[in-house]
């Protein structure tokens, strides 16, 4: 706008310098609205110029605006992440609470066990004393068992030794006329003789007859006399019961519960249960001499019976073959057993 006024300056110039060369001309608006037209164009420029200012304003507060909403969002966001960590944080403390209650409880729990090892230990030390105690209790008791039980046992053999003296055993005399001055004649048809107390003879039970009643029943009766002492030397009990009557003497078998009388051998009402007593009398040697380990082979029943009382008086007796037998009747509970490298006793 400028131009054109200094345009127009410089045209009125020219005019006023050439009116005489050029033809004036008629101008399309009056000078008041030329003046007008300046006044206008001066009046713009403030106006542009505050429009500036103003455009500038707007532009700064748009791009603090737009400054704020990005911080708001920014703002927005960290505030989501604070609630997500809170929420963290209370299930992080809420944990360690737990884990805190449990540690209590796993604390208490140890206490507790400690105090239990503490009390274990205490008895644990009270038993160990108790333990030596008893244990030293134990080693003079079993010295003093010991020295009692070899006692007993030299004592028992001693016993047998005398049943062997004062029941004097002759076993398998044969008779013969010219040497032997015992017999006055043949006492009977058996080949080899058997005695008890020396001169008391008891036959086989197959051969039982042609001998006299009187001889074999003292005689069977001398036999039950010596089973019941040397049962009651070993503490022995018989699986038929023997008891001694001098010359009733009887012996009860337990198949029927029936007492049998050892006497009237010949007779026809008693002489089935007699052989049968006879019987039950070495069965109860057999098992005698089976439970001190020696077998029973023959018939002869004075001859097993010397065997068995030979064995106990001169040998140590060793339970070998591992046969289990009754802690309470049981021979090898009282006779003592030796070890192999212990030297036997005589």
């Amino acid at each position: 706008m400028k131009n054109d006024i200094n345009s127009e300056d410089k045209v009125c110039n020219d005019d006023s310098c050439t009116k005489e060369e050029v033809v004036v001309t008629k101008l399309s608006y009056s000078k008041s609205q030329w003046y007008q037209l300046r006044e206008l164009a001066r009046s713009i420029k403030p106006a542009q110029e505050a429009t500036d200012e103003l455009r500038k304003q707007i532009e700064m507060r748009v791009k603090v605006r737009r400054k704020k909403f990005q911080i708001e969002g920014e703002i927005q966001c960290i505030n989501i992440n604070i609630e997500s960590l809170e929420e963290k944080i209370e299930a992080a403390k809420l944990r360690i609470k737990e884990i805190k209650a449990k540690k209590e409880k796993v604390l208490k729990e140890k206490e507790a066990i400690e105090n239990k090892i503490i009390c274990f230990k205490k008895d644990i030390s009270i038993i160990d004393q108790e333990f030596s105690e008893m244990k030293s209790t134990y080693i003079l008791s079993r010295t003093r068992f010991t020295k009692l039980r070899t006692e007993l046992f030299l004592r028992r053999r001693f016993m047998i030794n005398e049943l062997l003296t004062i029941y004097k055993f002759d076993i398998g005399v044969k008779y013969d006329s010219n040497s032997n001055s015992k017999f006055y004649h043949k006492p009977c048809s058996c080949g080899i003789l058997d005695y008890i107390h020396g001169y008391q003879h008891l036959p086989t039970i197959k051969c039982i007859s042609n001998h006299s009643e009187q001889e074999i029943v003292s005689a069977i009766n001398e036999l039950v006399h010596l089973l019941i002492i040397i049962g009651e030397i070993l503490g022995f009990v018989y699986r038929f019961e023997l008891t001694f009557h001098g010359l009733y003497s009887t012996v009860k078998s337990t198949v029927n519960n029936e007492i049998i009388r050892l006497t009237d051998v010949f007779s026809k009402t008693n002489r089935d249960k007699f052989i049968i007593g006879y019987g039950l009398i070495n069965k109860n040697i057999a098992q005698l001499r089976s439970d001190v380990g020696l077998a029973t082979r023959s018939e002869r029943t004075l001859l097993n019976l010397q065997e068995l009382l030979c064995f106990l008086a001169s040998h140590d007796i060793n339970d070998s073959n591992g046969k289990e037998r009754c802690a309470i009747n049981d021979p090898f509970n009282i006779i003592v057993k030796s070890r192999p490298t212990k030297k036997k006793l005589t």
